[in-house]
């Protein structure tokens, strides 16, 4: 998220204003993971090499791996026969979009069609079919398109049943590859309605030319145009700061340019390879931190009042941030933040501008 910091030209006032251009794009993580058989359902009607089902077929192997063979479930012949299993599941998901069912088993037939079925939310939701060939492989179904919640992806079962009679089919090892998003984790300003802000703005205190050095205060969060910071990942750890786009080298530009993270006193130039004096200070302890209903300020806390420091790479200020103790699948809202920009003795009147950005990243 990108800002721009603007000073406007009155006559021969200082006017401070904070312009943000928000270019931050919230990112959504698309991952995979392996889920097995985890308990048998009332559906059992293939034969087990065991007294239970699930426990002959989820071992802890991947194709191209074998699976082991000695312990299976079979079909005993009859195309008739459904064995349907409950599966594992993987927490805080945002959704489920694939699928892949993985069989590694045998027909005693070569290329016979076997239907692998996905129920959740207790009903039959998609059909399909894996072909198994004269001895033991790999082979799959692949479900795309899917939109599993949560919930749906932990209720999720998996049946088997033969197609044709005459034949019996074995199977050795099943589990399933789940594509899925865990969500994002974002930064925006937005309104009182919870609405972007096309072009956000904050007021900084207006000041005249003056032969002496002078400071300009403002709050960065109002009412109107807040910081929301929404986390929908598996993680509740994160951290969001504010630095200049530039870096340690930027600057307030403008008719003459003045300094942003110069720490010398009075707004005087230090011993930084630039000339020019200035330095702004941001305090969030002030600020407040207002959770979306239902959600809670547990893990979270401000950061402390801090300026920006060339000469000490202090070139990025924490606003707020979060521990393992915080909620996900939850925003917050940060308002009232101090900033304070020290303007140099005799700096002209006229329109500066310095670009900041808005940054957030998971811990």
């Amino acid at each position: 998220m990108i800002f721009k910091l603007i000073l406007n030209k009155k006559s021969l006032s200082l006017l401070s204003l904070f312009i943000f251009f928000i270019i931050f794009t919230p990112h959504t993580y698309a991952l995979n993971a392996n889920i097995r058989p985890n308990g048998d359902t009332t559906t059992l009607q293939w034969t087990s090499t065991a007294t239970t089902h699930y426990t002959e077929i989820d071992e802890m192997v991947v194709q191209p791996t074998a699976g082991t063979t000695t312990d299976n479930v079979n079909n005993g012949g009859t195309a008739t026969n459904v064995d349907r299993y409950t599966m594992g599941t993987i927490s805080s998901i945002a959704q489920a979009t694939q699928i892949v069912v993985w069989v590694y088993g045998y027909a005693s037939k070569n290329n016979s069609v076997m239907s692998v079925d996905l129920y959740y939310d207790g009903s039959l939701q998609n059909q399909g079919t894996v072909t198994l060939r004269g001895s033991y492989s790999w082979t799959s179904a692949t479900f795309t398109g899917l939109t599993l919640s949560q919930s749906n992806l932990d209720s999720l079962e998996i049946s088997i049943s033969g197609d044709t009679t005459g034949r019996t089919y074995y199977v050795a090892t099943l589990y399933a590859d789940v594509t899925y998003t865990a969500g994002s984790l974002s930064v925006d300003i937005v309104d009182s309605t919870g609405v972007s802000v096309s072009s956000p703005s904050i007021s900084m205190s207006e000041k005249t030319f003056d032969f002496s050095n002078q400071n300009s205060t403002g709050t960065f969060g109002a009412s109107s145009q807040k910081i929301r910071v929404n986390n929908t990942t598996g993680s509740p750890s994160w951290t969001l700061s504010l630095a200049a786009v530039g870096g340690s080298t930027d600057f307030w530009n403008g008719s003459t340019d003045y300094d942003y993270n110069d720490p010398s006193s009075n707004a005087n130039d230090g011993s930084d390879s630039d000339s020019l004096g200035g330095q702004m200070s941001l305090n969030p302890s002030n600020g407040t931190i207002t959770p979306q209903s239902g959600c809670s300020n547990t893990g979270l806390s401000l950061g402390s009042s801090s300026s920006y420091n060339e000469e000490s790479s202090v070139n990025s200020i924490t606003l707020m941030s979060s521990t393992a103790s915080a909620s996900t699948n939850c925003y917050w809202d940060l308002t009232g933040v101090s900033v304070n920009q020290s303007i140099p003795r005799e700096q002209p009147a006229g329109s500066y501008s310095i670009r900041m950005v808005l940054t957030i990243v998971a811990n």
